[in-house]
């Protein structure tokens, strides 16, 4: 196997004739932030892996924003599309800013100051990931306050690439990442796809499983890479149903988290 020494691949990856994603010898692609019904997306968890598999992603995380019932049906169902599965979510900490946590069990208590929310990750033995820095949306965060996170933490890892990132954003954050990636961890990029969009951004890893996965986070051999899957404008109806679980069914979802404690 020919190591990749580079932390983000500029190059898209190509396409197979029946749309796989082609990877360098010894390594498999991992789609590691996707959302389904049950949160703000628009697919299936079945709908999820059937074009996973379809793609050529070898692991697939499902991290619907604050829970984890759709994660665990992912990891449940997996083998049977051929795919292997991590259990995650997309954390709402206190700043509104999202953490991922993947390889988690139980959901993670919600508006949370950061370094809280990453020691509860790490106490199930998970891995804390920044999800998608340097976006000027709600959830995202910024140069200043990565800085200010890094007085208090260190992170397992961070998405330097996502469908909605700036090439200068991209170049900022490559270059922070060069700056601070002792501390951020390892380098990852991910689809954040709420309407199927998976494979637009992957993270590159040696081996062929979830385990391998983990391992390559560890041990930092991970490569953040964009590829030439399309990327189709979500419909009316799709748009509509994001907008209304983001705004509405989420934040009553928060709450009644927060005033009775049970998570889903």
């Amino acid at each position: 196997m020919h190591h990749i020494k580079t932390s983000y691949l500029k190059s898209p990856l190509p396409l197979s004739n029946t749309g796989r994603i082609c990877t360098p010898d010894g390594y498999s692609v991992a789609e590691l932030h996707t959302h389904t019904v049950l949160s703000d997306g628009t697919q299936t968890v079945e709908q999820n892996l059937l074009t996973a598999k379809s793609r050529g992603i070898s692991v697939l995380a499902t991290t619907d924003h604050d829970m984890i019932q759709a994660s665990l049906t992912t990891s449940e169902i997996c083998s049977n599309y051929g795919v292997s599965a991590v259990v995650g979510s997309e954390i709402t900490t206190i700043g509104q800013q999202h953490i991922l946590g993947l390889f988690i069990n139980t959901c993670i208590p919600i508006f949370r100051r950061v370094e809280t929310t990453v020691q509860a990750i790490r106490s199930q033995g998970g891995l804390a990931i920044v999800a998608h820095p340097f976006l000027p949306f709600p959830g995202a965060t910024n140069k200043r306050r990565l800085l200010n996170w890094l007085e208090h933490t260190t992170f397992d890892g961070i998405e330097l690439d996502s469908p909605y990132l700036t090439n200068r954003g991209r170049e900022q954050l490559l270059e922070f990442y060069e700056d601070h990636k002792v501390a951020l961890g390892a380098p990852l990029a991910s689809s954040d796809s709420h309407f199927g969009n998976l494979g637009a951004k992957v993270t590159l890893f040696p081996g062929t499983d979830a385990n391998d996965l983990r391992t390559a986070i560890k041990m930092r051999t991970t490569v953040a890479a964009t590829t030439n899957v399309p990327q189709l404008k979500p419909n009316i109806r799709d748009r509509l149903h994001n907008n209304y679980r983001s705004l509405f069914s989420l934040p009553i979802y928060r709450i009644k988290a927060l005033v009775t404690g049970k998570y889903t």
